[in-house]
């Protein structure tokens, strides 16, 4: 489970991410560029923890944007979380 989303939408999330991603833009790169596709997001805080995360994510930078119908089949890959209530 992940953001109350059970196993089964998280792996068919992951899955969407495999899909648009190839040798050249990894499924790190993809997510990075998913995440950057926003109008709204000029940049990203991103957890890295080892040397080889921070080499995919200085690689994820180097990688063509996602087009417009890529971002719309991630987009639609999972039902949006949004919160009820404020924390």
């Amino acid at each position: 489970k992940y953001l109350e989303y059970p196993p089964e939408t998280v792996q068919k999330a992951a899955a969407a991410v495999h899909a648009r991603s190839d040798a050249e833009r990894g499924p790190a790169a993809t997510a990075v560029r998913f995440v950057l596709h926003h109008p709204a997001v000029s940049s990203a805080v991103l957890g890295i923890r080892t040397p080889a995360q921070l080499e995919e994510a200085l690689a994820a930078g180097r990688t063509q944007p996602l087009t417009g119908p890529e971002a719309d089949a991630l987009r639609n890959a999972l039902p949006a979380n949004v919160y009820a209530e404020h924390r």
